[in-house]
């Protein structure tokens, strides 16, 4: 038997997520950009944003995402630090020094954008030379993969995708090489016909996506 959608809870554990984690998930903090645009979506999805956030709600969501921009100010910070925080965990980040507080990150920055536009942002505020700049440093030249932030080894498809997406939303592919980047997703498909995180590792739905996905992003589906 067929069971209904139960739209009104699915409409309150988002707003109760929009305006703080439930105490378990309160160690996901820096991930907070990507649970605004996850409950964003879902509220998008079921016909309920606007009737579910006020104008002064979403004034209020897009000031708080604006606050997590890192831009340069014609600093010595680098490039590669530039775009979007995954939240406000380390607080006031113009009272702190420490670099890696200061750095956004190519899912953060995704997300971000994402959420602005499902607010109806126009993107005006966007440093949009700045993001482009760090897409451009955050791939790798010997696999042509993306880093999601400065510092770190972890790279794999997911964050291809975002780097895809941020150049679709932002209408610039100039931060992206993309003939590397289709290399890389080739190098990932398996025998079984499913695509991986990393060559020759075992396939996966999630990074199957992302790789079909960003092949469509950049016209590149027939590789």
């Amino acid at each position: 038997m067929a069971t209904k959608l139960a739209v009104d809870a699915h409409v309150r554990y988002f707003r109760m997520c929009l305006h703080g984690l439930p105490h378990q998930m309160t160690s996901l903090d820096a991930a907070r950009m990507t649970f605004v645009q996850l409950c964003l979506v879902g509220l998008a999805a079921l016909g309920k944003l606007d009737e579910t956030c006020s104008a002064e709600d979403k004034k209020g969501m897009i000031e708080w995402i604006y606050g997590q921009q890192v831009l340069r100010d014609g600093t010595e910070l680098s490039a590669a630090y530039c775009g979007f925080r995954g939240g406000s965990l380390f607080g006031p980040h113009d009272l702190c020094d420490y670099t890696p507080a200061n750095s956004a990150n190519v899912a953060g920055t995704y997300s971000a954008l994402c959420a602005l536009l499902l607010l109806g942002d126009d993107l005006s505020r966007v440093d949009r030379p700045a993001i482009v700049e760090a897409l451009r440093c955050l791939q790798q030249q010997d696999s042509g993969c993306f880093a999601p932030h400065p510092g770190t080894t972890e790279r794999d498809p997911r964050f291809i995708y975002c780097a895809c997406a941020i150049s679709a939303i932002l209408d610039d592919w100039s931060g992206v090489d993309k003939d590397a980047a289709v290399k890389y997703i080739v190098s990932c498909c398996n025998p079984d016909g499913g695509m991986t995180q990393a060559p020759f590792q075992e396939s996966h739905g999630g990074h199957l996506y992302c790789c079909v996905a960003s092949l469509a992003l950049m016209g590149r589906l027939d590789a």
